[in-house]
């Protein structure tokens, strides 16, 4: 019995980006519109799932199960440290100091937009009708936040800044995030540096320079063993309900 990873983007059956995706019951995994992955088809259960879909007229009950649970799941793991890798720097600290976030809290909740953006998608046919509908595709995904994509697969924030003279020990001098020139930050510069060494008037003065910040691929889509178990769990529930000894799982 092949596991949930198996029929996930980059697994043996996989789709989207690096795979070919196939027709017939799966999840896609979705940033906006675009395939990130897809949990394609179950074809080494196409039987079960196909009899399972003839016998309800369509797969909204489990579907709908397992999204609510994909939904919750996902948020949570971005609550906990799951993705905190100790390389946060203290450029971010500041900007998230500036922004009122926790500069302490989970790398990928600040404002917490990108987390409560985490959707099901609904299909045009089940706009359509109005109601909960899935046929046989549950799409999830991030909607409405392009920059997720950066976190998927990593990449580079540009910052714009100044930068202070070069130190005593022949490193490049301090770089001071312009706040005033960075979105979603809610003091001004010099507010921002009035207690600052050096304060916001001498730093003002310091040349103006963008830093590139490399980040790291987090993707926070990704199936873990637990989703894995948790989506088999469903499916078993769900055989059974319907089923019970006719098909085995």
């Amino acid at each position: 019995m092949p596991t949930t990873r198996d029929l996930w983007s980059g697994g043996p059956l996989g789709g989207g980006r690096s795979g070919t995706s196939t027709r017939g019951p799966g999840i896609k995994v979705k940033i906006g519109g675009a395939n990130v992955d897809v949990l394609t088809a179950f074809d080494h259960m196409a039987f079960q799932v196909q009899a399972l879909q003839k016998q309800l007229g369509n797969l909204t009950e489990p579907f709908m199960e397992i999204s609510n649970y994909l939904i919750r799941y996902l948020k949570d793991r971005m609550d906990s440290d799951y993705f905190n890798d100790s390389s946060r720097s203290s450029v971010t600290e500041q900007v998230r100091k500036a922004r009122g976030q926790d500069p302490d809290g989970p790398y990928l909740v600040g404002s917490g937009g990108m987390r409560e953006s985490i959707k099901r998608i609904k299909s045009s046919t089940e706009s359509k009708k109005g109601g909960n509908y899935i046929k046989n595709i549950l799409s999830i995904g991030s909607v409405g936040k392009p920059y997720a994509w950066m976190h998927i697969d990593g990449g580079t924030w540009n910052v714009p800044g100044f930068r202070g003279p070069e130190r005593k020990d022949g490193k490049a001098g301090w770089f001071y995030p312009d706040m005033d020139s960075i979105a979603g930050t809610k003091v001004s510069n010099s507010a921002f540096y009035a207690s600052s060494k050096p304060k916001w008037e001498t730093i003002q003065k310091y040349q103006q320079e963008t830093y590139n910040m490399q980040i790291p691929q987090r993707n926070f889509l990704e199936l873990d063993q637990q989703m894995d178990q948790g989506i088999q769990g469903i499916l078993h529930k769900h055989f059974d309900e319907v089923f019970k000894d006719i098909v085995p799982f």
